[in-house]
């Protein structure tokens, strides 16, 4: 049987040069089998770089306890869905029934088999996915559609939802803290942290302006954003700056009981939205889509109920407002 070979790295080669170089007594051969057992004996050795990644997320889980929500939170985050195990489970017995069906099928070889693309729980869903969102950026870009402004700015609205919806029938310039590398039909790009202080191009420059499920995130990290308790308050006066007298900003936020869910969003009172155009604005128009994802598309923002949030815990409020 032949002797498995043994190798210097670059790193001990330049040693044992330097070793012979030096007038040591070992023989090539002698300084050769020397370095190849300390080699042997540092690979095996336990570094500290080894290690350090043990010890750091053992400091993190003393420091940051992986509690319940925490756990799922990292589970959902990695794309593992605890509740969808079982469904999918369930549906890989489906599929592998229907699979071997289909190759029985005659003219199943009609087409070469590639590789397989298990889909095991769209047999239980609905069609489509109508949430809030949907129907949000459906109302908004119709009554955009309708002002015909000459200018739209939109600050950190979807790019798969409300700017791909406007971009259909007009231009649109889109402000994000977030770099977009890819262009887009009817849609330019502009990478502004709005919690800085406006660039004076921006002040008064556009008719209109919307910020659909965007100001609830000023702050808290999510995108990349400074930590900031008061972002969201530092944005919404630089985008009201940004609007002409006589324009109209479309707002829209999570409403319900007042709170911060960090570091996802912060859900507003109803009155605090209302009470953000007090002065020198004018509303024209208030929406809500309720906790069922039903759409009351004009309510009575004056009305008792306001305080009650119109029954919303993690609703939705849209706000129509002019500046005077």
């Amino acid at each position: 049987m032949k002797r498995k070979r043994r190798h210097l790295t670059a790193e001990f080669k330049a040693q044992a040069v330097e070793l012979i170089s030096t007038g040591s007594p070992m023989s090539q051969f002698e300084a050769k089998n020397f370095l190849l057992t300390k080699q042997k004996r540092s690979k095996n050795r336990l570094h500290l770089k080894h290690i350090f990644p043990f010890f750091h997320f053992s400091f993190l889980l003393f420091k940051f306890p992986l509690y319940p929500p925490m756990l799922r939170a990292i589970l959902r985050n990695s794309g593992i869905h605890p509740r969808r195990i079982r469904s999918s489970l369930t549906g890989w017995r489906r599929y592998a029934t229907e699979r071997a069906s289909f190759r029985k099928m005659p003219g199943a070889d009609a087409l070469p088999w590639g590789r397989e693309l298990p889909i095991l729980t769209e047999w239980v869903e609905s069609s489509g996915s109508l949430g809030a969102y949907f129907y949000q950026d459906q109302l908004v870009a119709q009554w955009i559609h309708g002002a015909k402004p000459n200018r739209h700015l939109d600050v950190g609205s979807r790019l798969d939802g409300f700017i791909g919806s406007l971009s259909v029938f007009r231009e649109v310039e889109v402000i994000d803290i977030r770099p977009q590398p890819r262009p887009v039909r009817n849609v330019s790009f502009h990478q502004i942290d709005l919690m800085d202080e406006l660039p004076l191009q921006w002040i008064e420059s556009t008719d209109s302006l919307s910020c659909l499920h965007t100001i609830e995130h000023f702050g808290l990290g999510r995108y990349g954003d400074p930590i900031d308790a008061a972002g969201h308050l530092k944005g919404l006066i630089q985008m009201k700056r940004m609007v002409k007298r006589g324009g109209l900003f479309y707002l829209s936020t999570p409403i319900g009981t007042q709170r911060v869910e960090f570091n996802a969003h912060r859900i507003f009172a109803v009155d605090t939205v209302l009470n953000w155009f007090s002065e020198g604005w004018e509303i024209v128009k208030f929406a809500i889509i309720d906790d069922q994802d039903q759409v009351n598309e004009s309510v009575d923002w004056r009305g008792h109920t306001v305080g009650e949030n119109y029954g919303c815990q993690s609703g939705v409020g849209i706000v129509v407002a002019r500046k005077m």
